[in-house]
């Protein structure tokens, strides 16, 4: 009996014995499974921020000159539009768009123009063949007085009477009697007394067809004169 009871006990010490080395073991095991792994995620984590300080230390540069290069787009759109500010303000004003209905009324008024001024082209054309006419050809001529009233209005302008007309034009005003006769020589008289005096509303521009009125209504007094 003592010998089995010595058996068991000793048994039961191994038994504890090979568990305790069991356990060992397996802790040892694990802690050598789950140590290294955590090594390596720390030795990744490291690495991955190296990379990242690495890659912000190249970009530093870059972006800083990339903000200086905005800067200076800034500026230089603003002093663009300074200097756009500032040549308006030295310049003329822009000149406002003409409307659609502006532009078909100018368009009308120079068409209005060009007719009114092609008719006393005509009118001037007839004029002149009908004094021509009383001249050169008197057995073909016939008074007119709608004619005779153009020749009255418009012998001053050389632009609608020659020079080489108007001696004809002169002629032929000496042999008229009664109103039409006074009507022209006051005509004369005030384009002579506005030029003399100096009267305002004479541009230089206009002196050449000044002088040209004065010399004809000189003339015309003159023949009416030494017809009386």
């Amino acid at each position: 009996m003592g010998l089995n009871k010595s058996a068991d006990d000793s048994g039961q010490l191994q038994m504890k014995k090979k568990r305790k080395i069991k356990n060992k073991k397996v802790q040892s095991e694990f802690e050598e499974s789950s140590v290294p792994e955590s090594v390596e995620n720390d030795e990744d984590v490291t690495t991955n921020m190296d990379q990242n300080e690495s890659v912000d230390d190249c970009d530093e540069p870059q972006i800083k000159k990339k903000k200086k290069e905005k800067k200076k787009n800034k500026e230089d759109i603003t002093s663009a539009k300074s200097n756009e500010g500032d040549d308006e303000s030295k310049g003329e004003p822009k000149k406002k768009e003409k409307s659609i209905r502006q532009i078909k009324k100018e368009k009308h008024e120079e068409r209005l123009n060009l007719a009114r001024e092609a008719s006393k082209l005509e009118s001037a054309k007839k004029a002149l063949n009908y004094v021509s006419k009383w001249k050169h050809a008197k057995s073909h001529w016939k008074f007119e007085k709608l004619k005779q009233i153009w020749l009255m209005d418009n012998f001053l302008s050389d632009k609608y009477v020659p020079d080489s007309m108007f001696p004809t034009i002169l002629e032929y005003f000496e042999g008229i009697k009664g109103l039409a006769r006074q009507k022209l020589t006051d005509k004369a008289t005030a384009i002579i007394k506005k030029i003399d005096d100096g009267a305002e509303g004479v541009e230089n521009d206009e002196e050449g067809e000044k002088t040209t009125e004065y010399t004809r209504a000189k003339k015309l007094i003159e023949a009416l004169s030494s017809k009386e």
